[in-house]
């Protein structure tokens, strides 16, 4: 094999490897942007789930404000002893 042609076998090759560099770059690129969006579009989904679970906090406080304490309640009924009275035909 001469030495001009073990030459442009390398310069093909290297060119070859080159080209595959950029599309690799390209796709990165591409797969980087798509991400990104994926992301952004996670956040306003967590940014939104937050609202809710404080609305839900508010509502769920204002419930335990005007149910009370259940268990406080039947305790009272009961004498203090069960906090459940059907309990009492278990035993």
């Amino acid at each position: 094999m001469s030495l001009l042609l073990a030459t442009q076998i390398t310069a093909v090759a290297t060119a070859v490897l080159g080209v595959g560099a950029i599309i690799t770059a390209i796709f990165a690129f591409l797969a980087f942007r798509k991400q990104s969006v994926e992301v952004t579009t996670l956040q306003d989904q967590i940014s939104d789930q937050r609202k809710v679970n404080e609305q839900q906090t508010t509502v769920l406080k204002l419930q335990t404000n005007e149910l009370g304490d259940p268990v406080r309640g039947l305790r009272r009924r009961g004498g203090g002893r069960e906090p459940v009275p059907w309990l009492r035909g278990l035993r």
